[in-house]
Order: C-alpha cells, then structure tokens, then sequence
C-alpha cells in the first residue's frame, strides 16, 4: 500500500461517513489495474450504488460485531465502511482471487482488515452462510452487456 496518510494524497481518495473511498488515479489502483488480465470485472471506481447502502446503514444500524457478506465486492467499500463503523466481521467475495487487491488497499487506507473470499454467488453454500445477520451486493451490476 502507498503511504497515503499526509494531506496531499487526499487527491486520490473521497471521504465518505468517515471511510476513505479510493479513486481511481489512486497509485495502487493505477498499479492493480495494469496488473491485471480483466480490470474490467472490478469496475472501473467505487459506484453510488455503495454510498446509497452505507446512508442506508448508517441510518438503521447493525449490531456491534455483526457478521456481513458482501457479494461481488468490487472495491469493497461498503464491507470496509461496515467494519470501520460497526466492528463489523466482513466477508468480502469477489469473482477472481485477484480481486482481492483492491478491497485490501482501501482496507488499509481504513484501517481496517476483511475477509476474502474468490467465488461466486452460487457458491456461498450453508456453512459460509451461517450466522450470516446480512447480505449485501452494491456493486454488481455495472456491465452494459449480459
């Protein structure tokens, strides 16, 4: 993670209920993406559909600690603001293993630190989704095409 800390690296990132939110001339999204065979399955920034879900929670409130997944976690904003907030125990879980990077990334700029999981919502069978108080997908729906 780059050291984004001092006040002229908030270039790259928005602040939104008090989580960072990483734009996409970020440095270690500009790397991720370079590096990556499809950065098109990630989407290309964080969608309002994220920030919409986190107004939402912000105004009805889940229990100190609840445990959340968060299906097709694209940046993972959202499970990053829930641990963040709440002490949420996050499930992210995105198509490829690869996209594990940019939940880590904005996890470290927060502070804060989420489970991965690569695989499909079709695979969260009953014993990932025991105890589960909510399930959550923003950001899964951005491709023009089916």
């Amino acid at each position: 993670m780059t050291s984004n800390r001092n006040g002229s690296a908030a270039k790259h990132w928005t602040t939104f209920r008090g989580a960072r939110a990483l734009k996409s001339s970020h440095p270690d999204v500009r790397r991720l993406k370079r590096q990556s065979e499809d950065p098109s399955l990630h989407g290309n920034k964080v969608w309002h559909s994220s920030f919409a879900l986190i107004d939402y929670l912000h105004r009805h409130p889940l229990p100190r600690g609840a445990r959340v997944i968060d299906v097709g976690c694209g940046w993972g904003l959202t499970g990053i603001w829930l641990a963040k907030t709440f002490g949420a125990r996050v499930l992210s879980v995105e198509r490829r293993s690869r996209g594990r990077a940019l939940p880590a990334a904005a996890g470290a700029l927060n502070s804060v630190e989420v489970e991965f999981m690569a695989g499909r919502f079709e695979q969260l069978n009953a014993r990932v989704l025991g105890g589960v108080e909510l399930l959550i997908g923003t950001d899964i729906c951005f491709w023009t095409r089916w």
